[in-house]
């Protein structure tokens, strides 16, 4: 038996969309590279800016952000509000 193809003009009402905006539509994304954020419960570690963002390309993946703080050091984060694990859940909030 054979499956239909999954048309994703019919089904997201889009010509065209970028690989970042369908894995947001399947995973519910908090950062981007860019976004300058802060831990509510470690203000020693200062203000951070995300750095790099990887998608796992695998069912049921994980999506990372690695953030620089000021303090020097990189620390990495799951960045989906679906896991129960999520940089926002563990306290990394938007500036």
């Amino acid at each position: 038996m054979c499956l239909p193809a999954l048309n994703l003009t019919a089904f997201f009402g889009l010509r065209f969309i970028g690989l970042r905006t369908l894995y947001m539509l399947i995973h519910r994304l908090y950062l981007k590279v860019g976004d300058v954020v802060r831990h509510i419960n470690y203000s020693s570690w200062g203000d951070g800016e995300v750095i790099e963002e990887k998608h796992s390309t695998l069912p049921g993946g994980l999506c990372l952000v690695r953030v620089l703080f000021e303090d020097g050091i990189d620390r990495t984060f799951i960045n989906d509000f679906n896991n129960e694990s999520c940089c926002y859940y563990a306290g990394l909030r938007l500036i």
